[in-house]
């Protein structure tokens, strides 16, 4: 079987699965089914790295997208979503990351370092030094 390109081995997995997947569960398929062969060190992070890049460029070139990252490494295919709900979700999550951003850069360097505390043990870290004022 010839193998395909990272992107194209991608969405042929994520097209029998028929649902998204995780990032590294679709490469796994893909060099199982034989769609893809690499020797690189982590095939699964140039995966996730190429469906950032077509996803970026795809939207600067204003072309449909061909994927959608749901969150926690979790890739699906945009046309398998109800029309609308990808733009709804990267709406939703450049909203999220500009009122981060904005709240970050309006801090002062100890309240930046309670925000990254926060962040940290609602991560679940331990041992993460809380605000105590």
């Amino acid at each position: 079987m010839a193998t395909m390109t990272f992107l194209d081995a991608g969405e042929h997995v994520l097209r029998e699965a028929g649902q998204p997947l995780h990032y590294k569960v679709i490469t796994e398929q893909a060099i199982e089914q034989g769609h893809l062969a690499s020797e690189g060190k982590d095939p699964a992070a140039t995966l996730n790295a190429l469906v950032g890049i077509d996803i970026r460029q795809r939207e600067v070139r204003g072309d449909p997208q061909r994927f959608t990252r749901l969150g926690n490494g979790i890739i699906g295919l945009a046309k398998a979503l109800p029309a609308g709900l990808v733009a709804q979700i990267e709406k939703q999550n450049r909203e999220i990351q500009q009122q981060l951003l904005d709240r970050i850069k309006t801090n002062t360097p100890i309240n930046f370092e309670h925000l990254v505390a926060e962040l940290l043990a609602s991560l679940g870290f331990e041992e993460v030094p809380r605000k105590t004022s």
